[in-house]
Order: C-alpha cells, then sequence, then structure tokens
C-alpha cells in the first residue's frame, strides 16, 4: 500500500510534468521550489529548466514588442538557470537527467552566444548516439531532442563556416525527422 506522503509526491511529480508539457514555467519553478530537500538534483534540473524557458519567453516578448526593450533583458536569469542545470549534473555522471541537462545547457549557451560551450554540452549529452527515438517519451524530451539538433546545427553554421554544408543539411535533416516524429506523437495522443 502507498503511505499518503508517497501519494502526495506522485501527485507533485504528475503536477510538474503535467506543467512542463504545458509550458507553464511559472508554475513548474513554484512546484519545483516545493519540491522537498531528498531530490536536489531534480530540484536543480526542474529551476534550470523553468529559468531557462522563462527567460526564453521574455527574449521572445520584448523582441517583439521593441528594439529598445532588447536592452533591458535582464541576463542573471539566464546564469542562474546555468548554475541550476550545472549543479545538476555535480556528481550525477549517470543520471537519468544529464542528457536532459547537458542539452538544456547547451541551449542556455547558444543563447548566450557561447556556440563551442553549447557544442561541447551537446556532445556530453551524448545525443548523437541516439538512434531511434522512444515514441512514449513525453512530448517535452522529444522537443528538447529536436531543439538541440537545431542548436547543434546552428552552432556548427556559427563556429565552422568553412565546413563542409553537407554535414549541417544532415543535422537539419535530423532536426525534420524529430520534428516530424514529435508531430505524429501530438496528432497519436490528440486522437486517444
Amino acid at each position: 500500500m502507498t503511505s499518503p506522503k508517497n501519494r502526495q509526491q506522485q501527485k507533485s511529480d504528475m503536477d510538474i510534468e503535467k506543467h512542463r508539457e504545458e509550458g507553464n514555467w511559472r508554475r513548474c519553478l513554484e512546484l519545483a521550489q516545493q519540491n522537498g530537500s531528498e531530490h536536489v538534483h531534480l530540484q536543480n534540473f526542474l529551476t534550470g529548466e523553468a529559468k531557462l524557458e522563462l527567460f526564453m519567453e521574455e527574449i521572445s516578448k520584448k523582441c517583439l514588442n521593441n528594439i529598445k526593450e532588447r536592452d533591458d533583458i535582464d541576463k542573471s536569469v539566464l546564469d542562474e538557470a546555468k548554475m541550476y542545470l550545472k549543479r545538476c549534473l555535480e556528481g550525477q555522471a549517470d543520471s537519468p537527467l544529464t542528457m536532459d541537462a547537458n542539452l538544456l545547457l547547451a541551449k542556455a549557451y547558444y543563447i548566450s552566444g557561447d556556440f563551442h560551450d553549447a557544442l561541447n554540452y551537446i556532445r556530453q549529452s551524448g545525443i548523437d548516439t541516439i538512434v531511434n527515438i522512444d515514441k512514449s517519451l513525453p512530448l517535452r524530451v522529444i522537443k528538447l531532442i529536436a531543439e538541440s539538433f537545431s542548436v547543434k546545427g546552428m552552432s556548427l553554421a556559427k563556429t565552422s563556416p568553412r565546413r563542409k554544408l553537407k554535414y549541417i543539411d544532415h543535422s537539419f535533416d535530423l532536426i525534420d525527422g524529430y520534428a516530424n516524429n514529435g508531430t505524429a506523437t501530438n496528432a497519436t495522443a490528440a486522437t486517444t
């Protein structure tokens, strides 16, 4: 029989996953900060992810509204996101969060304009070893993988303009495949 504490933790985990899928990052941040200290690495991961996504939302709003507002973007939120994601990785070489944290760090460094660091985190994630994507993965994870191939391709384009375009085109083909896979997963989930 499940104890009340375990049921409460399961409900909290389901709430967090639901809000991640919906892109409700403020609520994810609140729930992550409520998560107990016994899951420090998960708490750091969720906090870093939420702060990174909130930063992305702020950028898109300000860049759409006015060019002058771009200078008003608080970059400390991005630095905090990196800090939490790095904490998540400390001593966690075989954690299920390792790949996701590395991919989010790659995204954060790409946003910062640190393309070599972004490529380094992509490499550390092991994403290049993915042959087939498990369709039972949460949509959020599939989206993160697709974004990471985009980050990799764009970082390669920024860091090595003399590199053969064939390799970069291959990266973009992979991105299209993952995007189509995510769309198919969305359509399947919507019909069930």
